[in-house]
Parts: structure tokens; sequence; C-alpha cells
């Protein structure tokens, strides 16, 4: 019986997430806002005019607002927490990975995504880490229960199939009596 299995102990629990731990490891976080500049638009002096707006986010520092430089564009200029994940799925990976790299509290860039070039504040960053039980008790349970109850199953299928012969006999094809001739005279 399915419900009978008893709740895993702590012991359980911490080697299943140490077994595991690939799957429950959290990933970085950034929260960062950026300004974008086109490439089309500004052609071949795009890094020239990315250089001078970083001088002038620079002296305006953490409160500058993105919206008043840079080139419009669908992004918005500010981003809660994201996983860099989701980070490289609006921007690209060199973007993800670029902006991992910018210490957080100064604008930085230019820093290159899959629509063009632009200048970021990372204003926090979270490091991925692996969790604490603690902190993932829940999932962890979760995927230790379900993958019991797997075991269980496949337990439970193989006593069935051994207590059962399964047998295949073959038949003859049926005659055929409506077959039509193909001999010559």
């Amino acid at each position: 019986d399915i419900a009978g299995l008893s709740p895993p102990s702590d012991e359980e629990l911490q080697a299943y997430l140490e077994e595991h731990m690939d799957s429950f490891h959290q990933e970085p976080q950034l929260s960062f806002k950026q300004v974008y500049l086109n490439s089309d638009k500004r052609g071949a002096g795009v890094n020239e005019a990315a250089q001078a707006m970083l001088a002038e986010l620079a002296a305006a520092g953490p409160g500058a607002d993105p919206e008043s430089f840079g080139d419009p564009n669908m992004l918005p200029a500010e981003f809660p927490l994201y996983y860099v994940s989701d980070v490289e799925k609006i921007f690209g990976a060199a973007f993800a990975k670029g902006i991992l790299e910018v210490e957080p509290g100064n604008w930085a860039g230019p820093v290159m995504s899959s629509s063009g070039l632009h200048l970021v504040f990372v204003r926090e960053r979270i490091e991925g880490r692996d969790p604490e039980l603690a902190g993932v008790r829940e999932e962890v349970e979760r995927e230790w229960t379900a993958k019991r109850r797997r075991e269980f199953k496949e337990e439970t299928y193989k006593k069935l199939r051994e207590r059962y012969t399964i047998v295949i006999e073959e038949q003859e094809p049926p005659a055929d009596d409506n077959k039509i001739s193909t001999r010559r005279k």
C-alpha cells in the first residue's frame, strides 16, 4: 500500500539532497537597470557613444534614470531580481555572462546582447549556491516521495509478473477460400 510509506527521516532527505544536488542548486540572481544603444541607428560611432553615455551615467550615480538615456526599445529599463537563466532568455547568453561580471553598485558596459549594446547597473547579485536542507525541504521530500512511489510500483509489478506465465501461441493464418488464381493456360 503506497499510503503506508513512512515519512522520510532527516538523514534520508539529506542523503537524497546530496545525491541529487544538481537538481536543487540555486542559480545566481540579478537585479539591474539597462540602457540600450541601437547599433544600427548609431552606426560605427556606437562604441564612442556608449563610452560617453557611461561617463554621464557614472556621474549621475545609482539614481540615474535609464529611460532618459539611450535609444528606445521594447525592454523595460529596470529588472527586479531575475535568475540568470531568465536574463539569458531575454538578452542572450553573451549578455547573461557579461552582466555576471559587473560589480554591483556601478554603471558598466557596454555589454552585448542579442539586440545590441547595453549599459548596465547591477543593483543586487545573489550568488549561485548549493542549498541547505532547511531551505528546500519541501521540494526534496516531494522528490524523495515520488522516487519511493516509483520504486514501490516497480517492485509491485515485478512481484505480480513473477506469479504469472505469459505464453504466446502462434496460429496458422486462416485459409483464404476466395483466392483468385493467377495461372496461365
